[in-house]
């Protein structure tokens, strides 16, 4: 199974501020769709709670230690680590999965990931409480970068990029 990050992230790799994302950029939202629809998404219960419902045509896997199956959605799958998630869907032969955070779930996987795919804003948040794990070229090579100015409706410059991880 092939294992892939997505997110959005400052230019000091903050992914939030408390319950919240930090800025408002209706593209991104369209590449996170375009990217993750009609595959597994795996997120950990503070992402899952910034949600309404589950989004359309993804397959929703949230790992948590405390909330209940009784706490989600019926189609929305709960594993207690992200082991025991990841050994599931490798024996299901899951072809991709996308780790959407947060910062915690982030930190756990980045070793398992073959590529990110990554909107980096460029401003600095000084008052982050999530991060995205900081992308060594020594490791990674990047493969697209799609630069964007802001505009009326997107607040900061970013610029979509993708990464994959160096063959050892």
């Amino acid at each position: 199974m092939k294992i892939y990050g997505i997110v959005a992230a400052s230019e000091n790799n903050v992914v939030g501020v408390g319950q919240n994302i930090p800025w408002h950029l209706p593209d991104d939202f369209k590449y996170f769709k375009a990217i993750t629809l009609d595959h597994y998404i795996l997120m950990g219960k503070n992402t899952w709670l910034t949600f309404v419902k589950p989004l359309p045509r993804r397959k929703h896997i949230v790992v948590s230690k405390t909330l209940q199956p009784s706490d989600l959605s019926k189609d929305v799958r709960l594993f207690s680590d992200i082991s025991e998630a990841i050994r599931e869907l490798e024996a299901e032969n899951v072809p991709e999965l996308f780790i959407i955070g947060g910062g915690k779930i982030y930190e756990q996987t980045f070793d398992l990931m073959d590529r990110v795919y990554i909107t980096r804003v460029h401003t600095t948040i000084d008052n982050g409480t999530a991060f995205f794990p900081k992308i060594n070229p020594k490791h990674w090579t990047l493969i697209e970068s799609e630069p964007h100015t802001k505009d009326a409706k997107h607040q900061y410059d970013y610029t979509f990029e993708v990464w994959e991880r160096k063959q050892q």
